[in-house]
Order: structure tokens, then sequence, then C-alpha cells
């Protein structure tokens, strides 16, 4: 995977995308396996955003039907199930406990009730249906959890993800079935054809080049800068997103001794947290906040105030645990894409489902979402490209993206005719077990995942990944390594 340069564009691309997280790499790769010319960039690294400041996990969203979004935990638990198929190495499943305390709204009979709809919804096998426990059984499990008012818990499973080698994943995917992708390329105007956007202006951030590339379809991904994106199109009357600041903190074991994920009430403000053991097996991360969000959206820190909260919560859960700022050894943040909601709603309970729209002059623009539904959301904007394509530029018979786990070969190219190009119809090819470059890294079956070993910057073994992602993971310098590996693999 490389940086694409001038001379490898065409003259025009049926697709650019502006934005290299989770989004834009979905539909990159969905677009690209239909047949479609896709060039994608992004003004910093890959995954550098929200992609990469997530809470780790692959899940339906349990906390989530008490709002009563049942369609999108459906759709989530789904998405979970797949990517436990098609990419085992990215999906490590996981026991989680929900707890039940004193004073909370969840009664054990409505926990089980909503665990029953979890499990139902993703169809997973006997051996992974919820158990309700008591207070010993919960206790006898991780015997230093907070022992007062509790009423029992739910056990269910969910997964542990590494977000931004997902996100590269996909990407590498992409750039396999033909798409062009740079990052550190930002968008700095958009080109305009007879009232339609028909391409963008491109300032190269690490050597100043300027590029202009054409397209017939241009969809804005970027994230939570998506309204600035927009704001080249034409300035919204309101914005399209309420960010929200998601702070988390890491904690050595040994200092917090939990061995099971936990989601429970923040005492300061009952809103749900999830202390949850990190795949290397000597940390423990805790998130997370949820703040309105006014600030640099180029710079999301922690500050004391969320470190206070995080750290009163993991007190809570742990009392014997007694950590404090100096038990801090590494803290990420992010900013959540969320949709703007109707005045007064708490950010907890504002909608993480997504948006898809087109402007004025046909950008589409998608916001909002989650990273486990990321795949279904590719494919929802590709089918809208495909609609304008249709409309706008006679391009007919647009292939179907092929089912979840398929290596699909590359799509024959097109054949024109007077009403402009078509598509063969897909053959039918047998699914392997995992895609793109998923498929040279996924661990077989009946094996646990492989751990990494810990990296320290500046080490051998961290020295000895440098030529992987810089000629694999197109990452051009040190700081992007050491985002995408040693914060979360201290």
């Amino acid at each position: 995977m490389k940086r694409f340069t001038a001379s490898d564009l065409p003259n025009e691309a049926d697709l650019l995308i502006i934005g290299g997280g989770i989004t834009g790499a979905s539909a990159a790769r969905d677009a690209a396996l239909r047949g479609l010319s896709v060039v994608l960039v992004d003004r910093d690294d890959f995954a550098s955003g929200t992609s990469s400041r997530s809470s780790k996990l692959i899940h339906g969203g349990l906390r989530y039907l008490q709002t009563y979004q049942f369609r999108m935990v459906n759709e989530s638990v789904r998405e979970r199930e797949v990517m436990m198929r098609i990419a085992p190495h990215l999906a490590d499943l996981q026991p989680f406990l929900y707890l039940v305390y004193d004073g909370y709204p969840e009664r054990r009979a409505l926990l089980n009730l909503g665990l029953t709809f979890y499990d139902a919804f993703s169809r997973a096998p006997l051996k992974r249906r919820h158990r309700m426990l008591g207070r010993e059984a919960v206790l006898r499990r991780e015997p230093h959890l907070n022992p007062h008012g509790l009423k029992g818990g739910g056990l269910y499973h969910d997964a542990l993800t590494d977000d931004a080698r997902l996100v590269l994943d996909v990407l590498r995917s992409a750039s396999q079935a033909g798409a062009l992708l740079a990052n550190h390329r930002e968008v700095t105007g958009l080109i305009r054809e007879h009232g339609r956007v028909a391409g963008a202006e491109l300032t190269d951030r690490l050597t100043g080049e300027h590029l202009t590339v054409r397209a017939k379809t241009v969809v804005n991904a970027a994230g939570p800068w998506v309204d600035r994106v927009l704001g080249l199109e034409q300035a919204p009357e309101h914005p399209t997103l309420r960010p929200t600041k998601g702070v988390h903190i890491v904690l050595r074991t040994e200092d917090f001794p939990l061995g099971t994920a936990v989601f429970l009430r923040s005492p300061s403000d009952s809103r749900v947290v999830w202390p949850t053991p990190a795949g290397d097996g000597r940390h423990v991360y805790v998130g997370t906040t949820d703040t309105d969000f006014t600030g640099s959206l180029d710079d999301v820190v922690g500050n004391e105030e969320d470190f206070a909260y995080l750290l009163e919560a993991a007190n809570h859960t742990l009392p014997g645990a007694n950590v404090d700022t100096s038990h801090i050894v590494a803290s990420w943040a992010g900013l959540r894409p969320l949709i703007a909601p109707a005045p007064g709603t708490s950010n907890s309970a504002a909608s993480r489902e997504h948006t898809l729209t087109a402007g004025p002059g046909g950008m589409i623009t998608a916001a909002g979402g989650k990273l486990t539904t990321a795949r279904l959301m590719g494919a929802q904007i590709v089918d809208i490209v495909a609609g304008q394509l249709r409309d706008h530029h006679g391009i007919r018979g647009l292939p179907r993206p092929p089912p979840a786990g398929w290596r699909s070969p590359v799509v024959p190219p097109a054949r024109s005719s007077a009403h402009g190009r078509t598509w063969p119809r897909h053959r039918s090819h047998r699914r392997p077990r995992n895609d793109g470059c998923a498929a040279t890294a996924a661990t077989p079956p009946n094996r646990k995942p492989l751990r990494s070993p810990a990296l320290r910057p500046g080490g051998a073994a961290w020295w000895a990944l440098v030529p992987v992602h810089v000629n694999i993971l197109a990452c051009p310098d040190r700081s992007g390594i050491e985002k995408r590996d040693s914060r979360c693999r201290l």
C-alpha cells in the first residue's frame, strides 16, 4: 500500500473519498470491489482521528437498548458476528459483566430481558448465550469488585479490537482491489462543473505539492471534520454534528486487578462506564467520558477533570485499588461525531446512528456511525454513489457488493454502450475465512490470537516495525507509528 502520485491518477475517477477513517476506508473498499475507480485522501495519517481513539470494542451496544435503538443494536451484533468470522485476529471475543447495584434503573429482570434480545439479534451459539449471576457468583469471579449494594449481574460476550489496525486492514484491502490512497493530502477546495462537485484541489502536507483530482462523485467522510469539508461546498445553516469528547485512562493490572470487563454506573452522574482489561494482559483501560466539546478539532486531549471523573469511577469499581493520577500510565482522547440531536438531549442519549445526505452540489456527506457497523455504512454510501453515477453519468448496472468475507477477484472491466458503462454480473466465488490483508494474518480457528510483545519506542522491536509501517501501512514518520502501536501496547 503506497501513497499515489500525480501520475497514478486517472483523468477522472468514479469516486473521490475525503477521509481515511473507518467510514472512508469501508466505502473505498466496497466501491473498489464493485469495479469503480476510487481515490481516497486524508489530511493526516490514516485512522489518526476517532477511528484510533475508540473504546476498542466490536460490540452491539447493549446500553442502547435503554433508548430503544433496536435497529442499531440488531445491525451491530450481526456485524460483530461477521467480523469474528472474516477477521478473527481483529475481533477477540471476551466475557463482559453488566453489574446491577441498588438504585440502578436496570433491575435483574430487565437486564435479563435486554440480554435475551442481544442473544437473539446475534444468533450466537448456545455456549455464548448470556447467564445471569447472583451477588456471590459475581464476587467469586471478580473478588475485588465493590460488594456494597451489589445485586448481581449478567455475563455475556462482546469483542475487543485494535481499531487503528482494523482501518489499515480495510484500506489495504481497498488498495489491493485498485483504490488509490494517500494520507497527508488535504482538500483545500472543491472543483465545480455545471453546478455539481466534480473533484477537489489537494495540498500535500509533507511536500507542499498541489494536485487536482477530478471525480464523478465525491464523498465527505471526514468524521468530526465533516462540517469543515461541508463548508467548502456551502456553509451549513446549522452544524451537522455535536461532537463529544471521550477520554480513556490506562492502569496497570497490578494496580487495578480486574480480569473481566465490567459495565457499571459512575457514582457522580450515573453514566455507564466500562473498565476493560486490555488484550496484552498487563493493563486495564477505563472509559469513557462523554462531554460536549467546543475546542479545536485538531487538539483533543484529556484534562484533570476527565482524569478525576475516570479515577472516581475506577475506585468505585474496585474500592481497594485506591488509584490516583500517579497510577495512570497512558491516556487517549477522541471525538464522537454524533449527529446533532434535538435541544435538551443528553450526550449519552444522543443517537449513535448515521446519516447520509447529498448537498446542493451533489457531494455525499456521511455523518455519525459506529466502528462496528462501518462495513454496512460503506455499502450504503456506495449505493448512493451508484445512483448518482446512473442519474448524472449514464453508468448503469453497478454490481452489488459481494457478501462479507468474500475475497472477490478484480471486477471485469465495464463494457461501453450507447447508454454508458455496464458491468457483467458477479460469478459465484468460494468464501474464505478472511479478506484483504487479514487473510495473511488470520489465526487458525483452533488457536487463540497471537499477542504482540510490548513495544518500547526506540527499542529493537519498535524499529523492526518501521519498514512494515512505511512500506505497507503508508506511515511516513515516527509519530504515526507510536500512535498506531505503542499507544495501545505500551
